[in-house]
């Protein structure tokens, strides 16, 4: 860029304009074009004198690869290690791995385990479905869950954060060792329609007197897909649902029902009481928008794409 400006001046002298027409024709800073304007006048020279390596450089070739050579054999050591390990600042040593060999540090993932007849059982029923719907695209899906809510408010320690002049202006965040709690039961509609979320006890009875009456009444007599929590529907004695309307048998971890935006609403503060629990659960969940609902159920036919792509294995 600086030899670019210093060839763009030198062309205009030589064409013989003088340094207070060339800033101007250039828009660039007046000192810069005097001084390489007076620089080509007095010597002739028409380019930057060459930089010479300080002697005392800490960021030379060899520290480099040493660098990389220690990622690459440990690549789980910290930044703040590395440059305890060499007796520099950890902004040298940041500044060295993002710009040479340009690493990046990310956090690592947990997954479950998928052993290989995981991945083939995965690969078969994900075909089966994806072709279902395919055949059936217009054909309605239903998702349930199940979650256990605690009254102790959820936090993050690396992620959630406070803005303050003082650290003892930041509020604490109290837990029990072991909080109350109440198990809910959701259910969703590929539709958008969401079912008013059930916080009684005895989920089967929830599903006897519920559930099942509310889907029938969504599907009007139409065929519809039924994927209760990851479980296999008919291996369940409290679902009394017809044969011809379980079509999604297939045991695929989706747990599609569970709102993000849902558990960080409910969890944000700690409530007194189940009651309170309970009240905050109903309203946030009564409240999450349809069109919310209606994405994640689409997302379902493009997961099964990436899952059939990856032969079964991982897709996130």
């Amino acid at each position: 860029m600086e030899q670019a400006r210093r060839d763009a001046i030198l062309e205009l002298a030589c064409a013989g304009h003088k340094p207070a027409a060339i800033y101007k024709l250039l828009n660039y800073p007046k000192t810069t074009v005097y001084r390489v304007f007076n620089a080509w006048e007095a010597e002739g020279k028409v380019y930057r004198k060459a930089h010479n390596m300080r002697s005392d450089k800490i960021r030379t070739s060899r520290f480099l690869a040493g660098l990389e050579k220690s990622i690459k054999a440990s690549p789980g050591t910290s930044l703040s290690r590395l440059a305890k390990n060499r007796g520099v600042s950890k902004q040298l040593v940041s500044k060295a791995v993002n710009e040479d060999p340009r690493y990046r540090s990310y956090r690592i993932a947990k997954q479950h385990i998928l052993t290989a007849s995981m991945k083939a059982t995965r690969l078969t029923n994900g075909k089966r479905l994806h072709n279902g719907l395919k055949s059936h695209g217009g054909r309605i899906i239903f998702f349930s869950d199940e979650k256990n809510w605690t009254v102790d408010r959820s936090y993050n320690v690396q992620n959630d954060r406070w803005l303050a002049e003082e650290r003892e202006e930041v509020p604490a965040v109290f837990t029990t060792k072991f909080p109350a709690s109440v198990m809910t039961l959701g259910v969703i509609c590929s539709t958008g329609e969401v079912m008013k979320g059930s916080t009684r006890r005895g989920i089967a009875m929830s599903w006897k007197r519920f559930v099942i009456p509310w889907m029938k009444d969504k599907a009007a007599g139409r065929e519809f897909i039924f994927q209760q929590d990851s479980h296999r529907p008919q291996d369940h004695q409290s679902l009394q649902l017809s044969q011809h309307h379980i079509l999604g048998s297939e045991h695929l971890a989706l747990q599609l029902a569970r709102s993000p935006s849902l558990e960080r609403e409910v969890f944000k503060v700690s409530h007194n009481s189940i009651e309170a629990l309970k009240s905050s659960i109903t309203r946030e969940w009564n409240a999450v928008d349809p069109a919310e609902v209606i994405r994640a159920c689409k997302s379902l036919r493009g997961r099964m794409e990436k899952m059939v792509a990856a032969e079964g294995g991982y897709i996130e």
